[in-house]
C-alpha cells in the first residue's frame, strides 16, 4: 500500500494541479474574509465564521474533485494489476494506496484555506477548539472525493470525463446530504460513510477484475 500511495505524491509534484488549486483556495478564501470582515450580512442568519466556513466547503467540493483528477497517474484496471504484482501486494491494496495517495494531495489544499478560516473565526469571537472540530468533517469530504475520483480515472478514458464524473457524484453525495441536514459536520460524516462505502467497492471490485483475468479461458 505504501508504494501506490507514495507513487501518487510522486506524480502529484509533477503537475500544476495542486499549486494552481491551493492558490485558488487561499486567494478567493482570503479575499471574502478581507472584503467582509466589516460584517456585512451576505448569508442571512448565518454570522461571518458561518458564511466563511460554507465558502471553504463550497470551494473545496469545485475545486479538489478536478485535483484529483489532474494529478493522479492515468492508470486502468489492468495496470493497477500488474503495478500490485511488481510490488508485491494484492489489487485491493494497490487501490487503497491510490485512495491514501489522493487523500494525502488534497489535504494540502484543503489547509490552505486554514489561515482565512482563523481569521473569521478571530473576527467572530468563535472558540479556536470550534475552528478545530470543524476541520475533521472536511476530511470526509476529502474521503469521498479520492474514493470517487480514483474511481472515475480508472474507468474514464479521459481526463475531462472522469472530472465530469466525479463531480457529479461528489455533488449528488453532497446536495443529499444537505438536503436531510444543514449542518456540515454531519454532512460531513455522511461524505466520510459514501467515501468509506465507495473506496470499499471499488477494491473489491477491482480486485474481482483481476483475478479473472488471472484465469484460464473456461474458468
Amino acid at each position: 500500500m505504501r508504494a501506490p500511495a507514495t507513487r501518487e505524491l510522486i506524480v502529484a509534484t509533477r503537475t500544476a494541479a495542486v499549486p494552481l488549486a491551493a492558490l485558488t483556495v487561499l486567494a478567493v478564501s482570503t479575499a471574502f474574509v478581507l472584503a467582509w470582515a466589516p460584517g456585512v450580512p451576505m448569508l442571512l442568519p448565518m454570522n461571518f465564521y458561518d458564511q466563511s466556513r460554507a465558502l471553504h466547503w463550497t470551494l473545496l467540493a469545485v475545486v479538489l474533485p478536478w485535483t484529483a483528477v489532474r494529478c493522479a497517474p492515468h492508470d486502468r484496471t489492468d495496470g493497477v494489476g500488474l503495478m500490485a504484482a511488481l510490488v508485491r501486494i494484492g489489487p485491493a491494496g494497490a487501490i487503497a494506496g491510490k485512495i491514501a495517495g489522493s487523500l494525502l494531495v488534497q489535504g494540502v489544499v484543503v489547509l490552505t484555506g486554514l489561515p482565512a478560516l482563523v481569521l473569521a473565526q478571530q473576527a467572530s469571537a468563535v472558540p479556536m477548539a470550534d475552528l478545530v472540530a470543524d476541520l475533521l468533517p472536511l476530511f470526509g469530504l476529502v474521503l469521498l472525493i479520492a474514493a470517487v475520483s480514483t474511481a472515475a480515472v480508472l474507468l474514464a478514458h479521459d481526463e475531462v470525463r472522469a472530472w465530469i464524473w466525479s463531480s457529479l457524484l461528489v455533488f449528488a453525495v453532497l446536495v443529499s446530504a444537505a438536503s436531510v441536514t444543514p449542518d456540515l459536520s454531519r454532512v460531513g460524516a455522511f461524505c466520510a460513510l459514501a467515501g468509506s462505502v465507495a473506496a470499499a467497492c471499488l477494491c473489491s471490485g477491482v480486485g474481482r477484475f483481476v483475478r479473472s483475468q488471472g484465469k484460464p479461458d473456461g474458468q
